[in-house]
């Protein structure tokens, strides 16, 4: 009888398993600063204290608290936490909330990202005082709080001459490409000139680096002069990995510059 019982069991657990709910990605919760604080307030009042539960993380600009006690409208904190500085914050600042398993330890790589997949949005890293979210529609990682120590590298190629394959940075340290733009004030007036910058390892030259990038026209009604343009990143996240001694550079490609002048690319870096 008693193996019966355990066979039985057995079929139950597995049967639960099968039908147990498909992973589904869950958002931060998240309120605001009912009243500003200081640097060393303890107590703070919150616009909701819904959701919020003893031992979570309350996350506000680029402070993590450790959530001790609560009595609805207020809670109680420990002040900089998860290597993070208590400072004040001003009124009606969001507060991020949740278990410590919802906040991260680094930010995610870099690049194409689908929100169904993510364990928890948005991507917060406290001790770097980054938020990152899996942007709907374009499904790519994106910085939507400003805090991280961005580092903007500008390259320029002013007179028509300038218009040839160039290095523009030599990595210092090991950073994360986020972002390229281009403008330029003279466009190409035919052809099918185009620009693609690139990460250049070792003793690559400019034109055989990788892509970072699709290529930029730079012709007619696709490049209209003083228009600012967003370039698609590669969906080769590795390449947006920028090591020491790498280099950063543009490839004028599939033409001969007649007539552009005065383009400006600039590479966002967050350092690692």
């Amino acid at each position: 009888m008693n193996s019966i019982l355990r066979i039985m069991a057995g079929v139950l657990v597995t049967l639960a398993l099968l039908t147990a709910p498909a992973f589904a990605q869950t958002t931060v919760n998240s309120t605001s600063l009912a009243v500003a604080i200081n640097a060393s307030q303890q107590q703070i009042q919150l616009a909701s204290v819904t959701n919020i539960a003893v031992n979570d993380i309350a996350y506000v600009n680029n402070e993590a608290m450790i959530v001790r006690s609560i009595s609805s409208p207020y809670i109680t904190v420990t002040r900089g936490s998860q290597s993070t500085n208590a400072t004040a914050h001003s009124i009606g600042a969001t507060v991020w909330t949740g278990a410590q398993v919802r906040f991260y330890t680094d930010r995610p790589v870099p690049g194409k990202c689908t929100r169904a997949n993510e364990l928890y949005l948005p991507h917060i890293v406290p001790a770097r005082g980054e938020i990152w979210d899996c942007s709907t529609g374009s499904d790519t990682w994106t910085m939507i709080n400003g805090n991280a120590p961005a580092v903007v590298v500008t390259c320029k190629a002013l007179l028509i001459a300038d218009m040839v394959d160039q290095t523009c940075f030599i990595a210092d340290r090991n950073y994360t490409l986020v972002k390229i733009q281009e403008i330029h004030k003279v466009a190409e007036s035919a052809g099918t000139l185009t620009l693609i910058p690139r990460r250049m390892q070792g003793t690559e030259a400019a034109a055989s680096g990788d892509a970072l990038a699709t290529a930029i026209d730079m012709v007619g009604a696709g490049a209209v002069a003083q228009t600012l343009k967003t370039a698609t990143l590669t969906t080769t996240t590795t390449y947006l990995n920028i090591e020491a001694g790498n280099r950063l550079g543009l490839d004028f490609t599939d033409d001969v510059a007649g007539e552009l002048a005065d383009v400006t690319v600039s590479f966002v870096l967050i350092p690692q």
